[in-house]
């Protein structure tokens, strides 16, 4: 099982809201990975919508993301796409 990480700046003016909270959840099934944000101290399973959203992520902040599985690159291709994206997801 691969496992990958990276540094990746938020770049919505919003931060990480809703619609990009329920994106990397659905990162997270599509690829049947395991999915951490870690902002400071703190770390969310992106599965749990709720606890990525408590993180309080705003433009400009430097997240750590940790991807676990099979198609670890293909997901975190899509969750850099996601987080440095300046528009919401369709």
């Amino acid at each position: 099982m691969k496992q990958l990480g990276g540094w990746i700046t938020v770049g919505n003016e919003r931060g990480v809201h809703s619609r990009i909270a329920t994106g990397l959840a659905e990162i997270a099934a599509k690829y049947q990975v395991r999915l951490h944000l870690s902002l400071k101290e703190e770390t969310a399973d992106c599965s749990m919508i709720l606890d990525v959203l408590a993180l309080g992520c705003v433009q400009g902040d430097q997240l750590q993301v940790m991807v676990e599985g099979d198609a670890a690159r293909r997901a975190l291709e899509s969750v850099e796409a996601l987080l440095t994206a300046k528009e919401d997801p369709k």
